[in-house]
């Protein structure tokens, strides 16, 4: 996997949290972005909505250094978010009220 980011760590959890923190900035010290918080950061950009039976899957993307990352969130109660990362690598939390539920899908 590459990133243009240097957290030293292939961590899914530590990686997740990062990039939420760069879509979703904490205003305060308890706010989880696509949970509490769904107030993009100001360099995030909105790309569509999609609505997929009751549903609605939001897309942005934004840029980290040189590298464009994407995101996808839906909110259904639990709540599911991805990032799509510049080598294809694709990590997934489905339950976005907790931040130790990152996973690399395959």
């Amino acid at each position: 996997m590459i990133m243009n980011i240097n957290l030293n760590t292939s961590d899914p959890n530590v990686i997740g949290e990062y990039l939420r923190d760069q879509f979703w900035p904490r205003k305060h010290k308890l706010d989880t972005g696509c949970y509490n918080n769904f107030d993009y950061a100001e360099d995030v950009y909105h790309i569509y909505e999609m609505k997929v039976d009751d549903y609605i899957f939001h897309y942005a993307k934004k840029k980290i250094g040189d590298l464009v990352y994407e995101c996808r969130w839906m909110w259904d109660g639990d709540g599911e978010l991805t990032f799509y990362l510049p080598d294809r690598s694709v990590l997934v939390n489905n339950d976005c009220k907790k931040d130790y539920t990152w996973r690399w899908m395959v």
